[in-house]
This record gives C-alpha cells, sequence and structure tokens, in this order.
C-alpha cells in the first residue's frame, strides 16, 4: 500500500520533469499521471529484484506514448534511488546496408521495404545488449573492479533522408557501472509468432514471411523479467496520434509527414497488429510464462480506461 504523501510526491515530482505547473495541467495529463504513469511507477518498485538488473518489456502501439512514459519513469525511480535506462527496439533496426540488402531479398514484400516490422532488427546485437546490462548489474552488485560500461546502440530514423541509420558506434550512449531497470519499449514487443497456415498470416501477402522471422525474438523475450502492455481498444488511434505528432512537427516548424503519408505509413503495421495483438491481450506477451505483468487501456485520449469499463 503506497501512501497520499508518497503519491503527491512522486507526481510533484513527475510534473517537474514534463515542465509542466500540476494545477495547470489538462484533465487528460491528470489522468495520464495519476492512473498511469504512476501505478506503473509504484508497481515497478514492488516487482523488481534488489540487486540485480530488472528487464521490463513495455509493449504499446505506435504514438500511445511510450517514450513520454519511459523517460518519466527513469526520472521518478531516479528520484528514488533506483537507476533506470530506457531502451527501445527501434535503437535494433538493422543498420542501413543490411536493411538495404533485405529490402533488396524481399522484392515482392511490402512490409520489409523499409524498418519496422519483425526482421528488420538485429536481434542478437539486442540480446546482447540486455545481457551485457545484466552482468554489469551482477558485477556491480558483488563489488567485482572495473566498473563495467555497457554501450547502448542508438538509431538516427532522420538519416539518409528518412530511410533511417544506426548511428556510430562512438555516439552510442553508455550505462556505466550497474543499472537496476532496463526499460525496453517496442510496439511489436512481445508479440508472438502464428502457427503456419494460420488464417489470420493470409491477410498479406508478406506476413508469412514477418510471421518466420518473428519467432527469433523470442530470445529477447526470454531476457524480460516483468511486461508492461498497454492495450487500445481502437486500432485507427495509432493513425491519429500519429497525425496528431505529425501536426505538431510541422507547427514547430520542422518536416512532418503529410496526412496521406502517414496513412501509409501506418499500412506497413496494421497486417501485425491484426494478426498479433489478439493472442498479445489475451495470452499476454510472448504467452505469458508466470511474469509479472501489468495491463493498461487507453481511450482515444490516451486516458486509462478504469478495469470496469474494460
Amino acid at each position: 500500500m503506497v501512501d497520499e504523501s508518497a503519491w503527491d510526491d512522486a507526481a510533484a515530482k513527475l510534473a517537474a520533469n514534463l515542465r509542466i505547473q500540476p494545477e495547470r495541467a489538462s484533465a487528460d495529463m491528470r489522468a495520464r499521471i495519476f492512473h498511469w504513469y504512476l501505478p506503473v511507477m509504484f508497481w515497478l518498485l514492488q516487482v523488481r529484484t534488489p540487486g540485480t538488473c530488472t528487464i521490463v518489456g513495455v509493449s504499446a502501439p505506435q504514438g500511445c506514448g511510450k517514450t513520454t512514459l519511459t523517460q518519466s519513469l527513469v526520472a521518478l525511480l531516479g528520484a528514488r534511488g533506483v537507476r533506470a535506462v530506457a531502451l527501445s527496439l527501434d535503437d535494433f533496426y538493422l543498420a542501413a546496408a543490411d536493411q538495404d540488402a533485405l529490402a533488396a531479398r524481399s522484392a515482392d514484400n511490402p512490409l520489409l521495404q523499409s524498418r519496422g516490422n519483425a526482421g528488420t532488427h538485429d536481434v542478437a546485437l539486442c540480446v546482447d545488449t540486455l545481457r551485457a546490462l545484466k552482468a554489469a548489474a551482477a558485477a556491480a552488485a558483488a563489488a567485482a573492479p572495473g566498473g563495467a560500461e555497457v554501450a547502448v546502440p542508438r538509431y538516427d530514423k532522420s538519416a539518409r533522408g528518412g530511410r533511417g541509420d544506426r548511428v556510430p558506434r562512438s555516439e552510442w550512449s553508455v550505462a556505466k557501472g550497474g543499472v537496476d531497470v532496463v526499460l525496453l519499449e517496442g510496439w511489436m514487443l512481445g508479440f508472438q509468432p502464428l502457427e503456419e497456415g494460420s488464417a489470420l498470416l493470409q491477410r498479406s501477402a508478406g506476413l508469412p514471411q514477418v510471421n518466420e522471422a518473428l519467432a527469433a525474438y523470442g530470445a529477447i523475450h526470454a531476457l524480460v523479467d516483468a511486461w508492461v502492455v498497454v492495450k487500445v481498444r481502437d486500432l485507427a488511434c495509432v493513425r491519429r496520434w500519429r497525425k496528431q505528432a505529425e501536426a505538431a512537427m510541422v507547427r514547430r516548424g520542422a518536416a512532418g509527414m503529410s496526412p496521406a503519408e502517414v496513412d501509409a505509413f501506418v499500412d506497413r503495421f496494421v497486417p501485425a497488429y491484426l494478426a498479433y495483438l489478439p493472442r498479445l491481450y489475451t495470452e499476454g506477451p510472448d504467452g505469458g510464462r508466470g511474469k509479472p505483468l501489468l495491463s493498461v487501456t487507453l481511450d482515444k485520449a490516451r486516458r486509462p480506461i478504469p478495469d470496469a469499463e474494460n
């Protein structure tokens, strides 16, 4: 049980981190803070294992606010002496040459012509990075000499005219010493491959190849210790949220996609959403496997929906 003063203190710190004044925050933002961000933070404090690196998978659709959530959690946990880092599955996209080679080999598959779907990530790099973070935490807990540092890949989506590329290793971020919590977020994290011949795979000509590639992601899921799943009732929210984000970028003077370009962009992901979200929502990430799981359902305004209404 978390007392009221702890909630108030955490809310004040989060508001400062988000650079908002609590008394001026919108009703939507207050709902996110008190019914989404803070409950997740207090839950993480309960399920993490002190003295180890607890990897938390955050599976959530595009545009719902994964980055804001994970960055907020890093700040909130840090204020309690818990070192956390936020990673994105996007940071492990294939480097440019490998992505181009994949697209060439899969010329008849529109789902693999650019980054996004299963098969376009460097799964081995992600697994190696997560294992290194766990090993560094174990070494720190044992007071091993040397103070291990772990290089964490980063991906530049604006490179190559928007086709993207991994940034040079010299520009990767570095996690020094032991990290207590790793927040790994991704729109397709926790998806399970479907059985060969599933009717769901026939909805898109390119989906069977994506489904085959998805099997390799089980190596990532095996390293996850706990899961947060953010659900949406209506997949149309993904398009709406993405268009809102692009419009905001244009208003700030940055380059942004037009509504038609957003539709074309999202179309590449819809087959996977339709195929894998039902199982994710009913069985949990990667089949559940008995790991701690916290689920949050959002409405079209990104406000959490009470359990009684789900």
